[in-house]
């Protein structure tokens, strides 16, 4: 019965339920599923509780132009969906302010992180994001 302040997903959310989260993008069903995952989590959260997601986006250049990304060499990228898709399913379950936050590789750093931690390195480089979003009150 408890209620928490946050919910986190750290590299997991495409596991909840994998076939579900490969056919997201053009399955009304899979997207059903995500759905009521996120509004069980909405469930468990205080008013403006936050939900937080880190996750590869499937945006990456290395799938895209069929080479195995060093960087990131265990990500299966067809399991994965991009922020905005996480972002689209989040809002239907009245979750709201979304802030979107871009990784570099951890091995660059703070510093690393600083020059390289947005939307156009991460698409060469992890394309890890970490997206937060708060419980409407």
């Amino acid at each position: 019965d408890e209620l928490f302040d946050m919910i986190l997903l750290h590299n997991s959310v495409n596991h909840l339920d994998e076939k579900a989260c490969i056919e997201l993008q053009k399955d009304s069903n899979a997207r059903k599923k995500y759905s009521r995952m996120f509004s069980r989590m909405k469930e468990m959260l205080k008013p403006g509780g936050e939900i937080l997601i880190c996750d590869c986006s499937s945006r990456n250049i290395f799938p895209s132009i069929k080479l195995h990304n060093f960087f990131a060499p265990n990500i299966e990228w067809h399991k994965h969906q991009p922020p905005e898709k996480w972002m689209e399913l989040l809002k239907a379950e009245g979750f709201i302010e979304p802030v979107t936050k871009w990784n570099s590789p951890k091995t660059l750093g703070a510093i690393g992180n600083f020059f390289l931690g947005n939307r156009v390195f991460a698409y060469f480089l992890t394309s890890h994001f970490c997206l937060n979003m708060k419980r409407k009150s």
